[in-house]
């Protein structure tokens, strides 16, 4: 039979362990004679019971799979550790909150079977609200600008309100598993390989259980591991208007020295103006050294050749 792994990242959620492990099975019974499954849980070093709870599941389960991490490494780091090691001939990511529901797996599979390589969800609508989760992405009007921007500067389009609840096939599986990018914005990796896709619409329901741990800052850095991982355009956009403001400055410059010395003009003193033309070009180059430094660290973090993530104890009882 096929090996579906169902890749699930924990941090402190030890109200969720068991309604998570209880709900899934439940969900994937109908049809687990024509499926294997195997969990794979992935748990940023939670300080809580989390760990404690997994391992007395996974000793009475033997398809649950643990993998703790010796630190909090962030979500997409921790999804990619848990892709990496699963072994099923597709792969399903999916939150430990079960916000998003767990009855599409069957569907995601269906379509699966159906030879498309990719079967995504789209969230049409979220019972979160901006100010219990604090989250940017759940705020409509922040969403919709960084996928606007996304895909204004993208070769390879992002559906619009797509997250990280998906079926993968093995193909794309293996793809991922080459990659070591240490600023990795996996949803934009997937959809940046091609294959055959189909989405799937659903309604995402407000998390249950504990609270969310993906706030503004995460949030923020997702969207900018998003653009920046994604393409080269603002770093050639910071190069052009460089070369545009250069360009300007040095035909000024020949200008005032002609009609200087051509011409005889005298100007007035004119501090005031020079000051703020003066500041002006300070900020642009600031402005875009902070572009092209974004771009200069993450070439230094790939040079360093580090982990992308320590696995600090494995937990299979197979």
């Amino acid at each position: 039979m096929k090996l579906i792994s169902i890749v699930t990242p924990v941090f402190n959620e030890e109200d969720n362990i068991n309604y998570y492990y209880e709900t899934i099975t439940s969900s994937i019974m109908s049809f687990e004679k024509s499926y294997d499954f195997e969990f794979i849980i992935t748990d940023n070093n939670s300080s809580d019971k989390t760990l404690e709870l997994l391992r007395e599941i996974s000793s009475k389960d033997k398809r649950l799979k643990i993998y703790k991490l010796s630190k909090n490494f962030g979500y997409q780091k921790s999804l990619w550790t848990g892709i990496c090691q699963s072994n099923g001939d597709a792969v399903i990511p999916m939150d430990c909150d079960l916000q998003d529901p767990p009855e599409l797996i069957k569907e995601f599979i269906k379509h699966w079977e159906d030879n498309n390589k990719i079967v995504y969800g789209i969230r049409q609508s979220r019972k979160e609200k901006f100010l219990e989760t604090k989250k940017i992405v759940d705020f409509p009007m922040f969403r919709n600008i960084f996928y606007y921007i996304l895909n204004k500067i993208s070769d390879d389009k992002i559906p619009k309100n797509v997250g990280d609840f998906m079926l993968i096939d093995k193909e794309i599986v293996n793809h991922i598993k080459k990659i070591f990018d240490h600023n990795i914005y996996l949803r934009g990796i997937i959809f940046s390989l091609g294959y055959k896709k189909k989405s799937i619409n659903y309604h995402r329901e407000k998390r249950k259980y504990g609270s969310t741990k993906f706030h503004f800052s995460k949030s923020l850095k997702l969207a900018i591991d998003g653009i920046v991982g994604l393409s080269a355009l603002p770093l050639r956009i910071a190069s052009i208007i460089g070369i545009i403001i250069s360009t300007i400055t040095m035909l000024l410059s020949i200008f005032f020295i002609l009609s200087k010395f051509m011409f005889d003009i005298n100007y007035p003193a004119g501090l005031t103006t020079i000051i703020v033309l003066v500041l002006f070009g300070i900020s642009l180059n600031a402005l875009f050294l902070g572009i092209i430094g974004e771009y200069l660290s993450r070439i230094y973090d790939q040079q360093k050749n580090r982990p992308v993530t320590i696995i600090e104890e494995r937990i299979d009882n197979t």
